[in-house]
């Protein structure tokens, strides 16, 4: 962290047995995270949450895979983004995106297995009982994008928006607020200073 502070806990953005973890008592691995390769032989413990469908529009030709979240052929266009071997990549899924089941209980608790081969799984005797049985699941993913800056609403004072009143503001009176006007002026703080390189 070099001198800016201690990390005190992991919160994780993605179904895990431990959501949140105390890494003053436990150091945190993200290597220990990543699901063993045969992860997709496991479907009691984990799902791929971008397994593609295969269809078809036209019934005369042959169904396509269609990605619910990242479509490979796609992710070649993005700068600076790859695919670098995931566990469980085959020659039909080439961005797989596996997550752990978490099971939820009729109180509304969230459990994990305990035990078994991934094909079933056990869990603790103690927790889910007949009376607090299993009534679901679910798995999930979340992509945290709340350190990026929008410009339409990050200026100083006035966000540009659709005019909806007869201000100076809206006419265009003050610079920085709309397309084609000087850079220089807004949005504040995340812009060099003049005369900087």
């Amino acid at each position: 962290m070099g001198g800016r502070g201690k990390l005190d806990h992991v919160y994780k953005l993605y179904s895990s047995p431990a959501m949140v973890v105390d890494n003053t008592a436990t150091t945190f691995d993200p290597n220990a995270e990543i699901p063993p390769d045969d992860w997709t032989q496991q479907p009691a413990r984990y799902t791929d949450l971008n397994e593609p469908v295969l269809s078809t529009l036209d019934p005369s030709q042959p169904a396509q895979p269609h990605f619910p979240i990242l479509n490979p052929p796609d992710s070649a266009a993005v700068q600076g983004f790859e695919i670098d071997n995931p566990p469980g990549v085959t020659a039909t899924q080439p961005a797989p995106m596996p997550v752990q089941w978490l099971y939820q209980l009729k109180d509304g608790s969230l459990v994990s297995p305990t035990g078994g081969d991934g094909q079933s799984v056990t869990f603790d005797s103690t927790v889910v009982t007949t009376a607090n049985p299993i009534v679901g699941r679910v798995a999930f993913w979340t992509d945290d994008e709340t350190a990026k800056v929008n410009i339409n609403t990050a200026s100083q004072g006035c966000f540009w928006d659709i005019p909806l009143g007869n201000t100076a503001a809206e006419r265009g009176g003050r610079r920085g607020y709309h397309p084609g006007a000087d850079s220089r002026h807004g949005p504040g703080p995340r812009r060099q200073p003049s005369g900087s390189q």
